[in-house]
């Protein structure tokens, strides 16, 4: 075959079709032969340039052609009329390869490009899994089953075109970390945060592999914002937090593939500096005391903890977890003011004593005691307790509480409860009682609050006397059983009925079958029928009545 003197010269890379055209390119420009015709085309026919590096021939009449220096590629096809058509991708630098699909594979530099047949381009780089971010000219194959094995120079990639057809669910998104003031405090259970040290910052991280440079992500802090925020970024910080109750919000995503179904959360409090807490003042002596036993408390559980975990360190975290889980029990089951227990507590343990009461009450359990088999609850009101704050103020009301306490304390047994019910309300429980005995505590109850005077700032004394409702667990069991609230409830009736009375009285409710109850002296007893159960009244006065 003799290549006509026009067409000689110096030729860098020749590529042939599948059906044998040839198509060569070098300094000159871009040639092709059919086998019968010699074409040779330049930059006046629509290329970038006359010297061309690279050469990749698609079909007899498409090719990819590369060039020394201007960063891009030329698509090229030959019209009906012979006319060279050019399109040109920026950036591109040579010819992968062409897919089954149609899909053309390009080296781009720093990323590998497809161009679809529609004329769609997308870049690959190593956020979407490919092993480098350059690509080497010609290294392209396709198996049998569509996927394609493309060489880099850090080894070989493989690119499963199926992927492209799962669906894109949002991503998850997971805390990684949290501090407070530098405090790594992440895996404390909603942390109370000291006023001192309310700089906050949180990190958190989209579980994606999938275009993560992509992935944004929204945040709020609840408290403090109500509108959420988008960033590129996986840390987020705030500084001098006011006081109260917060909650971190944040979901990742994208326009494409929506944001995350459940959000990641981080819950708070940042405490009130103690000169903004109204009971600071009188309860400084007590807060000091409750400091240094919790000083010496600590220390102690630090230096178990230093032993074990000389021992191992897993199991030296699994003791902290666990102390500072019961120390957060222990306080949320007491009240903060009085030192006795709370409602929760209340809640918390009453079942399984009401369990035991109903079941010793059945002939068929041997196994419990025929007597002191009842709970007795006693609901107990400070009367006309709003005029000590009235006259002498909130912290005066506080220390009448205290005292309250202090004295209900010493009149149950290590196996009661005292419980404070809310507001001036206390609640006693007396477990494995007798409710023929039940007049008498409730004496006792009248004369601890009212026989003496209590002591308020500056010396002052006052005289308080207490109303007291109280009734018997279980109820009735020859009949259909009251629950404990229902039980409460009649307890809670006798107080209304005793402050009928005109306060500083006793009234126990009982059904009217247990008669050898005795009354308390000087007092009487009503009978009366409420929601269908016949009840007795057991009335106490107190003392000076």
């Amino acid at each position: 075959m003799a290549v006509p003197k026009e067409f000689q010269g110096t030729t860098t890379s020749i590529s042939l079709s599948p059906r044998g055209v040839l198509w060569g390119g070098g300094p000159n420009g871009l040639s092709r032969f059919d086998g019968a015709r010699w074409q040779r085309f330049g930059a006046a026919d629509g290329l970038l340039d006359t010297n061309v590096y690279s050469l990749a021939a698609v079909s007899d009449n498409e090719a990819w052609a590369g060039y020394s220096d201007q960063n891009a590629a030329t698509h090229v096809r030959i019209d009906a009329q012979r006319r060279l058509q050019a399109q040109h991708i920026s950036k591109a630098a040579c010819l992968l390869g062409v897919d089954r699909n149609g899909n053309t594979w390009l080296e781009m530099g720093n990323s590998l490009g497809r161009l679809s047949p529609d004329g769609q381009l997308r870049n690959f780089t190593r956020s979407d899994g490919l092993l480098w971010d350059d690509t080497n000219c010609g290294a392209f194959w396709q198996e049998s089953d569509g996927t394609l094995l493309i060489g880099t120079s850090h080894g070989l990639a493989r690119y499963d075109p199926r992927q492209e057809e799962l669906p894109r669910a949002p991503p998850s998104v997971v805390l990684t970390g949290a501090e407070f003031a530098g405090d790594d405090s992440f895996t404390k259970i909603n942390p109370r945060v000291p006023y001192d040290q309310a700089w906050f910052s949180v990190q958190f991280s989209a579980m994606t592999f999938r275009d993560p440079d992509q992935v944004t992500c929204r945040y709020r802090l609840k408290g403090l914002e109500r509108e959420f925020s988008e960033t590129s970024l996986r840390e987020v910080r705030y500084s001098a937090l006011q006081p109260g109750n917060y909650t971190f919000e944040v979901a990742c995503g994208s326009q494409d593939v929506g944001w995350s179904a459940k959000p990641a959360q981080y819950s708070f409090t940042v405490l009130a500096p103690w000169w903004r807490t109204t009971w600071a003042r009188t309860a400084g002596i007590v807060l000091v005391g409750l400091l240094i036993l919790a000083l010496i408390h600590f220390r102690t559980r630090r230096l178990e903890s230093d032993r074990r975990r000389l021992e191992t360190a897993v199991e030296e975290r699994s003791s902290e977890l666990a102390r500072v889980n019961r120390e957060l029990q222990e306080a949320s089951l007491t009240d903060p003011l009085t030192g006795v227990r709370n409602r929760r507590f209340f809640y918390t343990t009453i079942a399984a004593d009401a369990n035991q009461a109903t079941r010793a009450y059945f002939a068929d359990q041997s196994s419990y005691s025929r007597d002191h088999r009842d709970i007795m609850f006693y609901l107990i009101d400070l009367d006309h307790f709003k005029l000590i704050n009235d006259a002498y103020g909130h912290d005066a009301g506080d220390e009448v509480l205290v005292e309250c306490a202090r004295r209900l304390s010493l009149i149950v047994r290590k196996s009661d409860f005292l419980i404070r019910w809310g507001g001036e309300e206390f609640l006693i429980v007396c477990r494995a009682a007798e409710r023929k005995d039940a007049a008498i505590v409730a004496e006792k109850i009248l004369s601890a609050i009212a026989e003496e005077p209590f002591t308020i700032a500056g010396g002052k004394k006052v005289n308080r006397s207490c109303s007291v409702g109280w009734a018997p667990f279980p109820w009735d069991p020859a009949l259909a059983p009251l629950t404990v609230d229902e039980v409460l409830k009649m307890a809670d009736r006798g107080l209304y009925r005793a402050k009928d009375r005109g306060r500083n009285h006793a009234i126990g409710m009982l059904p009217m079958e247990f008669a050898e109850v005795p009354v308390a002296a000087g007092g009487g007893e009503d009978k009366e029928e409420e929601s269908s159960l016949s009840v007795r009244e057991v009335v106490s006065p107190g003392p000076g009545w």
